[in-house]
């Protein structure tokens, strides 16, 4: 198996490792499908789809758009997985009734 390395230059010289190998590229493509910008195969290779996936949610954040999978991008992809994952958690409790409501 070959693992798939990235790279982010934070400072000059300094690099730091943003995805290896191909279970973060498959964490990646699962975040980047839930939020609706992936609709490949999940396979765990950082290929067209994925790099097409990584450009849209740059240009909607605002970022610079390169399709590599910097540390402003990871922090916008968590942002916004979180924000769904809160939006979903509040849509199920309105939605479940609550055991102390009556009803007529």
């Amino acid at each position: 198996m070959q693992a798939i390395v990235f790279y982010c230059l934070n400072e000059p010289g300094i690099f730091s490792v943003l995805v290896t190998g191909v279970k973060d590229v498959k964490a990646l493509q699962i975040q980047l499908q839930t939020l609706g910008y992936y609709s490949g195969v999940i396979d765990g290779n950082y290929g067209v789809y994925t790099r097409n996936a990584v450009y849209l949610l740059q240009r909607e954040q605002g970022l610079s758009v390169d399709g590599s999978v910097s540390n402003e991008t990871r922090k916008q992809l968590q942002i916004k997985s979180n924000l769904l994952e809160t939006t979903q958690n509040l849509t199920s409790q309105n939605s479940t009734p609550s055991s102390n409501k009556s009803f007529l």
